[in-house]
């Protein structure tokens, strides 16, 4: 029996969800559909997931970033949540860096809202 996908849940990962390991000079890492531990230079790194295990090594969650053609939502400048799809454009990446999208609409807060409008508007603004 495959106990593998007990472990990621245990772990707190998916199949193919990047994470950091600190202290690993190899970041990212994934599981891949094998539940092969991958590192960034697509070495398989297996006999590093009992230190993950044993809690020797920790996982540190990336943050989310949706993937090409995935809907994310992000705060307009007027205030109102708006749906878009990733395609990897300026505005997508703009909004990435800035930390304006979430994977569902629900994830924002009137305090989320009201910390993104003011950051849009700046200093100049905000005086």
């Amino acid at each position: 029996m495959n106990y593998m996908p007990e472990v990621l849940k245990m772990l707190g990962v998916e199949v193919g969800e990047e994470f950091k390991v600190p202290g690993f000079a190899t970041n990212p890492y994934y599981f891949d559909e094998k539940y092969k531990l991958i590192n960034a230079n697509g070495e398989i790194k297996n006999y590093d997931v009992i230190w993950l295990i044993n809690g020797k090594d920790e996982i540190e969650k990336l943050p989310w970033k949706p993937k090409d053609n995935e809907l994310y939502y992000f705060v307009g400048p007027s205030g109102n949540v708006l749906p878009n799809t990733w395609c990897g454009k300026g505005a997508d990446y703009y909004r990435f860096n800035s930390g304006n999208y979430f994977h569902a609409e629900e994830e924002i807060t009137p305090e989320i809202k009201e910390r993104i409008l003011r950051e849009m508007k700046g200093p100049y603004e905000n005086e």
